[in-house]
């Protein structure tokens, strides 16, 4: 049907551009006041927030062997996460070196049945194992080994970084 003014055809409700993803959920963000936070549409049209950071500094949290900080991450705010799996992972190493089993053997299953490989499971375990070494080192007074299990930690936890830094810096905060 064309406009009687112009003689153009008359704009229709099904011709205005359906709001992207991000309008849709931009007042969500706002409203949960969130810096770093991003929110997806879920199937149902709700708004999903997450912290677009938070695997960044769990990444960094497991770096430098800040166990308690990371082990903190309740698992709620992991739900619409899209890197969930690996943030599980992370805090479940954390959980581990702190000697909470359990709560690491919660984070372990959630990590695979969120999609974490079992390679990628056994990975962070042995690196766990590696840093234990390390630290049971430093007890006896052997720092070489000590360095050397520090790295392999770093070497054979999938988490990307330099390796000898990182190692120094979580040798660094065990003899502190």
């Amino acid at each position: 049907m064309n406009d009687q003014r112009t003689g153009h055809a008359a704009p229709h409700d099904h011709d205005a551009a359906a709001p992207t993803d991000r309008e849709t959920c931009a007042p969500a963000v706002r409203e949960a006041g969130s810096t770093g936070g991003h929110a997806e549409p879920s199937a149902d049209g709700n708004c999903m927030l997450y912290d677009e950071s938070l695997l960044d500094v769990c990444r960094t949290r497991w770096q430098f062997g800040d166990w308690a900080r990371l082990a903190a991450n309740p698992p709620e705010t992991l739900l619409h996460h899209p890197e969930r799996a690996k943030i599980a992972l992370l805090t479940a190493a954390a959980h581990f070196q702190l000697g909470e089993s359990q709560q690491g053997h919660r984070q372990l299953q959630l990590a695979l049945d969120w999609g974490a490989s079992r390679r990628q499971v056994m990975q962070m375990l042995i690196s766990g194992a590696h840093n234990s070494l390390a630290e049971a080192s430093l007890v006896l007074r052997q720092r070489d080994r000590a360095r050397d299990h520090f790295r392999e930690a770093m070497r054979t936890g999938g988490v990307p970084g330099d390796i000898e830094l990182l190692a120094q810096a979580r040798e660094a905060r065990r003899t502190k």
